[in-house]
């Protein structure tokens, strides 16, 4: 039978009847022989008689041919279409003599089911089936997530549900806090605690809430982090005060609580504060015993609440501090609640020359006199051409003097630039040159002009501009020439104008970086003198006529300068001190630009210039008369001066204009 069937196709490993298939054939085929023998009688005369054994051979054969046929044309396509003619001639034949619905029907339902599993292991064959992993516990949970998400309404339902039980949590408080802090959601709080009487802010009160506690700073505000939120409990205590319990909600947010007042109950002592220079009250002064603390008042009051359990037998220190100001320690008597009063002195030291030993020696002192010291004592080989000048931040003093006693080849003698500390008296010596001009501090920066020595009147290097910064020690060759005709420094730049007797360079007015970089062409001519008439404007004279010079708007022709005053200015530029003569007494005045107007600060014989600003509102000048060289201190915010010490007269910045 194989080998029939496989002659049948024409293909090798074709498929043969199986026994199902044949008994089902055969079934059909017994049911309908009466009809079948019935059908052929009454045909009799059209066609001869075909026997009931006849019948179910030639089914038979015809079954077994679409069979075959059935399952090439689904296994191997439609590559043997000859063979497939042929099963469907036979077919149609077979048809014509054996036409029975059901039976056919029969036929192609077995014919099917067989093509189908000829298919199927052909495709096992092909393709191996895989070993079944055990599904894990993710894979699991993968599969029902998937499964859940393609169930329409499985998954409309479950978002409605969510989305309600959302809307309830927030709906209601202490579900939302729950959740939110469940899911680590933190808040924090802020506050501010002043005492009740003064209305003053209180420092170093403790604030807890929910395990964290901190410190209010001396401005008596506090901020605590990482709070849960919902129904908390804060409490605020301090020393000498009633403590405050209260109950909060902690939302979202900062939580800002605003002032909380707390209520002295201990001893309470009063200190009055006020300036050393101007004798004024001075506000927002810290007190602080270790345990205690309390700021002063806009009238310069502080008022302190100690533990009333304090001994009062005896005495606390009490730190007295404030910003540009020495702290001082004053010791509070305990006994009694009488005011004191505290001076306090503008940080910041004199450093000045005198000779008072014999020599010319460098020494340091606070404004009060107060912790006087040598910083670099005299060689005994300084002529009195000397030069000081000491940095904005007062910790550097630059020294131009002759201590080495350097000489040139030709036996003169040579200046000395020399950088002091002004905290330890640490000398560093930067030049020796045959002149060395102070030109600025700009920062951390000493920016001079030396002459080098034993040079040619022609040397087209003659005269350097440099700059050295004692933080990173770098030294900078800002400019060379023959001749300067002017060198200033200006809002953090220098300024230098090159003289015609320098056949290499033409002359101009240049402007360039303390650093060395962007250095730029001002004027393209030769330019006379300079002069700083105000902190953001130059006056230039030049063969052609004066020129004016803003330093953020540029350059524009105009009149001759009408102040040649030397002016001392603030870092920020809102002040600049300069002095008049009037009525034969030198006059110390305050620009303001803010107000755009000049103040008298004070009047006085002798008042030569202004030698520094101390701080942001000292300014320190200079008195020379017969009787007297001595240095005076004096504030803008008015008050009487203080003399500061008897000095020895030196040069400072030459600005040479």
């Amino acid at each position: 039978m194989p080998e029939e069937q496989n002659e049948l196709t024409g293909l090798p490993g074709a498929p043969i009847l199986s026994d199902a298939l044949a008994k089902e054939l055969a079934r059909h085929l017994k049911a309908d022989a009466p009809k079948k023998t019935k059908k052929t009688a009454s045909n009799s005369s059209k066609k001869p008689e075909v026997t009931q054994d006849e019948s179910k051979q030639a089914l038979d054969q015809s079954a077994l041919k679409v069979a075959s046929g059935a399952a090439q044309s689904d296994a191997i396509g439609s590559d043997n279409t000859a063979t497939l003619a042929e099963v469907t001639t036979e077919d149609e034949d077979i048809k014509t003599e054996i036409d029975d619905p059901q039976t056919d029907s029969a036929v192609d339902d077995i014919v099917r089911q067989e093509a189908d599993e000829v298919l199927a292991a052909e495709d096992a064959r092909r393709h191996p089936a895989q070993p079944t992993r055990p599904r894990g516990f993710w894979r699991k949970i993968g599969h029902f997530f998937a499964t859940w998400w393609r169930n329409k309404w499985a998954r409309n339902i479950t978002i409605l549900v969510l989305l309600a039980a959302i809307a309830t949590v927030m709906a209601i408080p202490q579900a939302r806090y729950f959740t939110l802090n469940t899911v680590g959601v933190r808040s924090s709080v802020s506050l501010s605690v002043i005492d009740v009487s003064t209305q003053l802010p209180l420092k170093n009160v403790t604030v807890a809430v929910d395990g964290h506690q901190a410190k209010t700073d001396s401005k008596g505000y506090v901020r605590l982090n990482e709070v849960r939120l919902g129904q908390q409990t804060i409490t605020i205590r301090r020393v000498a005060f009633a403590p405050v319990t209260k109950e909060i909600t902690v939302g979202w947010g900062s939580n800002p609580l605003g002032n909380i007042v707390l209520t002295a109950t201990g001893a309470r002592y009063t200190i009055a504060v006020k300036d050393f220079i101007s004798g004024k009250p001075v506000a927002d002064v810290e007190a602080d015993s270790g345990v205690a603390a309390a700021v002063a008042d806009k009238n310069g009051v502080i008022t302190l609440t100690l533990d009333a359990n304090t001994d009062t037998s005896g005495s606390v220190d009490i730190a007295i501090t404030k910003k540009d100001y020495r702290t001082e320690t004053v010791s509070l008597n305990l006994a009694t609640t009488e005011s004191i009063d505290v001076t306090l002195v503008p940080f910041g030291k004199e450093v000045f020359i005198t000779k008072q030993s014999g020599k010319y020696d460098l020494m340091a002192m606070d404004i009060d006199g107060r912790s006087r010291t040598t910083l670099l004592g005299g060689s005994g080989n300084e002529n009195n051409n000397i030069s000081l000048a000491i940095d904005t931040a007062g910790k550097r003093a630059a020294l131009v003097s002759t201590r080495d006693n350097v000489r040139d080849t030709d036996g003169y003698l040579m200046s000395t630039l020399t950088l002091v500390d002004t905290g330890n008296g640490a000398a560093t010596t930067l030049e020796h040159a045959e002149q060395i001009q102070l030109i600025d501090w700009v920062g951390t920066r000493i920016i001079y002009e030396q002459a080098i020595a034993s040079s040619s009147a022609s040397n087209p290097q003659r005269y350097k501009i440099m700059s050295y910064d004692y933080v990173t020690n770098a030294k900078v060759q800002l400019a060379t020439a023959n001749q300067f005709n002017a060198a200033i420094s200006a809002d953090g730049m220098v300024y230098f104008a090159v003289s015609h007797t320098d056949p290499s360079v033409k002359p101009a007015l240049y402007r360039i970086r303390p650093d060395g970089t962007g250095r730029q062409t001002i004027l393209d001519q030769e330019t006379w003198s300079v002069f700083r008439s105000d902190f953001k404007t130059l006056k230039l004279q030049t063969p052609n006529g004066w020129f004016l010079y803003d330093l953020n708007k540029g350059l524009e022709q105009s009149g001759p300068a009408t102040n040649f005053q030397s002016r001392l200015y603030s870092t920020n530029g809102q002040h600049n001190i300069w002095v008049d003569n009037r009525d034969g007494q030198g006059v110390l005045l305050d620009y303001n630009s803010a107000i755009g107007k000049d103040t008298v600060l004070h009047m006085q014989g002798g008042l030569a210039y202004p030698v520094r600003w101390l701080n942001s509102k000292t300014i320190i000048y200079r008195a020379v008369t017969p009787q007297e060289v001595a240095d005076y201190a004096i504030s803008v915010n008015g008050g009487e001066v203080k003399k500061l010490t008897d000095v020895t007269s030196t040069y400072g910045f030459s600005q040479t204009n």
